[in-house]
């Protein structure tokens, strides 16, 4: 039988995909940068994904968000993503967790479930609360920081957070966690791209959304997933040297 797998076994390798198709992955946050990041790991060929995300569909999400359309505006966010990374590959193990993150006790009922992690949320504190957590319990996680109110893919660079420079939510993030004793082992995805103050939606409440182009949270998402990849494969690459 055909494999539609075929082009990335060519390039990675059969162990490779092997390695991926074993994985199983948490992403919290199925919006813009979520929502490619969860596909790209899917296309990839990462056997399972757990998509958590309480929010539901707005008109707005259309320019970013690969499950928005005209049709299904109201409905779930994480539903609507599982069922369409279903129907591109229904032998993969999808579950849709329709729920915001509470910190520890959302994912109470996960452990074990899940070896790898994708943090695609924009709030400080529930992003905080959710890095602490991984790091407590020893999974790798890729974090994104902020796509909005920036144009230039170029500048979009992976590293550790707390080597990141020139993004004001990453900084936030830096000094949350550096207050919680962590200093190190968070990949991040980051753009030192000053943000567009035109862009900022204010009403007296504040600050309501931050204008965003179709195709940076897109990007970030792909760097999110190359990030993933990477630690998945390496981590497989090592688990066997030590086996041998």
């Amino acid at each position: 039988m055909y494999n539609w797998q075929q082009r990335t076994i060519l390039l990675l390798g059969e162990e490779s995909h092997h390695a991926l198709q074993r994985a199983s992955v948490l992403v919290l946050g199925t919006g813009g940068v979520g929502s490619f990041a969860a596909e790209f790991l899917l296309r990839a060929g990462v056997g399972k994904l757990i998509l958590m995300d309480g929010d539901r569909i707005e008109h707005t999400n259309r320019n970013r968000q690969i499950q928005a359309l005209a049709g299904n505006t109201g409905k779930l966010k994480a539903d609507e993503l599982a069922n369409r990374m279903q129907s591109i590959a229904p032998d993969s193990e999808i579950l849709s967790i329709p729920r915001y993150y509470e910190k520890e006790q959302s994912i109470e009922n996960l452990r074990g479930k899940f070896q790898f992690a994708v943090d695609a949320i924009d709030s400080v504190d529930s992003k905080t609360a959710f890095l602490q957590q991984m790091v407590g319990l020893g999974i790798p996680v890729v974090s994104s920081m902020g796509a909005a109110g920036k144009v230039k893919p170029e500048l979009i660079r992976t590293t550790d957070l707390f080597k990141t420079e020139g993004d004001p939510l990453a900084r936030k993030m830096r000094k949350r966690l550096r207050e919680l004793g962590i200093h190190r082992g968070i990949l991040a995805v980051y753009s030192p791209e000053p943000v567009n103050e035109n862009a900022f939606l204010r009403s007296e409440k504040g600050v309501e959304a931050i204008g965003t182009i179709s195709y940076m949270p897109a990007a970030f998402g792909a760097h999110v997933a190359a990030g993933m990849i990477k630690i998945i494969l390496e981590g497989d690459s090592q688990s066997q040297k030590a086996s041998n």
